[in-house]
């Protein structure tokens, strides 16, 4: 096998890559190509590695650098978000192997991957990792969640969920939600800024302003590999989710509420499982067998995994980050990285937290 590592891609490789993904069982949406424009807007280095066996392609990840020094020398980590792609275990242990060798070559303190596979069948990748040398990133191998079958059709889709998910969705009906695709930049923006308070209250890093536009500029805008769904009642922007299309799978990639607004509609209003629901059936439209939760559905005393769990998904085990350490030393400094991201987290969600205590405190009084 021959390994390439390049930092764009022509026009005929991009045809290439993209007949390779839309082949490939073990694809993420994540890994197609147009992924590297959002990397770049996080100001990081998306470097493509192309394997092939024979002149045909046979594994291919994109990997996010961050240089620490210079260009493309000595940088703090490579990561492939949800990837690398491949079928094949002995064709995916060369690719690595060659990977991990390049990657030292460019001074690279540690390797990030995640390749999208389900158990029971990860376990030769999981076997496979563990024989040259990564570890888990997150204490554990696998990490649990769930995946709503859409090969099934849409009345059975939507019978399987629990009772109190389906009452939520006829009251939505009942009340004249309208649920509907972002068809401007405008629209998207409301929801981006719903999705960014979230995750700031939640004390989660929220997307940058340069993340978005490039998202929507490449991912969303078209509809083509992905989409947002917003809700309304009338004019009034309720919450949102967004999603991105696989070959076989699609990720929700966000979703968020307006928690006041909702209330101010009615009290007994909660839009999320009907944003949902619709989210699965454009999903079966395009061809998707199954929707992943994107996280454990297996804990009831946890709101958001309760909230999942009502969907009635398969609960199922998937491979989680797995880290290689290429370099001691520059990874120590990744480690101090990471200490400051976590620190410039909670200042940013102080104002947030506060405001959310302050009202609690109000409501008490």
């Amino acid at each position: 096998m021959k390994v390439y590592f390049q930092y764009q891609l022509s026009k005929e490789q991009q045809h290439e890559w993209l007949l390779f993904w839309k082949n490939c069982k073990h694809s993420h949406p994540r890994q197609h190509f147009m992924y590297a424009e959002i990397e770049r807007a996080k100001n990081r280095i998306p470097l493509f590695a192309i394997g092939k066996k024979n002149g045909k392609i046979v594994a291919i990840g994109i990997f996010s650098i961050r240089p620490l020094l210079f260009a493309n020398m000595c940088s703090a980590e490579a990561i492939c978000l949800r990837g690398p792609a491949f079928d094949d275990i002995g064709y995916g242990r060369e690719y690595l192997l060659q990977v991990i060798k390049y990657f030292k070559y460019l001074y690279v303190g540690s390797l990030r991957i995640s390749p999208s596979w389900y158990f029971p069948e990860a376990e030769s990748v999981e076997s496979l990792l563990k024989e040259i040398n990564f570890n888990s990133y997150d204490q554990s191998t696998r990490s649990a969640t769930g995946i709503i079958d859409l090969q099934r059709s849409k009345e059975e889709i939507y019978s399987s969920f629990h009772q109190k998910h389906r009452q939520k969705i006829n009251l939505a009906k009942r009340m004249g939600i309208r649920i509907c695709p972002a068809t401007s930049f405008e629209e998207a923006s409301i929801a981006f800024r719903c999705l960014k308070t979230m995750r700031s209250e939640r004390g989660i890093i929220p997307m940058s302003s340069e993340e978005f536009n490039a998202t929507y500029q490449y991912i969303l805008k078209d509809q083509e590999l992905g989409i947002i769904l917003n809700a309304y009642a009338d004019s009034t922007f309720l919450g949102t989710i967004w999603g991105f299309f696989g070959p076989q799978i699609m990720n929700p990639s966000g979703y968020a509420v307006d928690a006041e607004a909702c209330k101010k509609v009615s009290s007994a209003l909660t839009i999320g499982p009907d944003l949902f629901l619709q989210m699965c059936i454009i999903a079966k439209d395009r061809g998707c067998i199954g929707f992943d939760t994107e996280g454990p559905a297996v804990d009831p005393k946890d709101p958001i995994q309760h909230f999942k769990m009502r969907f009635n998904p398969t609960k199922v085990e998937k491979i989680s980050q797995h880290i290689y350490t290429c370099n001691n030393v520059i990874k120590s400094l990744e480690k101090v990285n990471t200490k400051i991201g976590k620190i410039e987290r909670i200042i940013e969600s102080l104002p947030y937290r506060l405001k959310k205590e302050l009202s609690t405190y109000k409501a008490k009084v």
